[in-house]
């Protein structure tokens, strides 16, 4: 998800996507289409996703499989829909203008709710790690630019 609803990540990956092998035996490539790049991203989400609704909850582990649920649960749809359609755009050759200004309308529209998930999320995560006594360095990685301004789960 890095990147969701941003200027970088998934934007970047449609701006100039992957190549990929279509005759192993030339080693012959082809730019991924950005339907392909859409798809692949939204495989691997849904993925992730299922693996997380399986894990057993407890008292321990309900706040952040919740915030970690809830996260996928805000990002899913704009893959299915908002992506899909900004990936339809770059494969039809539309405009640059047009482009831009439905890049633009999702990070208007997600950007907000994905950082106070994110947030839920990283509250969760430093609340269970606390718990279980695991030592985090927040700063790698990453993870949070200041992770003791993160203290409650309001938005």
């Amino acid at each position: 998800m890095h990147g969701f609803a941003g200027t970088g990540g998934i934007e970047r990956e449609l701006k100039q996507p992957s190549i990929k092998l279509v005759d192993p035996a030339k080693s012959e490539t082809a730019q991924m289409t950005r339907k392909e790049v859409v798809e692949k991203q939204l495989v691997f989400i849904e993925h992730a996703y299922e693996k997380v609704r399986e894990l057993p909850q407890t008292d321990d582990t309900k706040d952040i499989l919740g915030a970690s649920l809830a996260l996928y649960e805000y990002v899913l749809p704009v893959y299915k829909n908002e992506y899909q359609q900004l990936a339809r755009l770059y494969d039809a050759g539309a405009p640059e203008s047009e482009i831009e200004a439905f890049r633009k309308h999702i990070r208007d529209r997600y950007k907000v709710g994905f950082q106070s998930h994110m947030d839920a999320l990283l509250v969760a995560g430093k609340s269970y790690a606390a718990q279980q006594g695991i030592k985090v360095n927040w700063n790698a990685g990453g993870v949070s630019k200041n992770p003791d301004s993160i203290t409650s789960q309001e938005p």
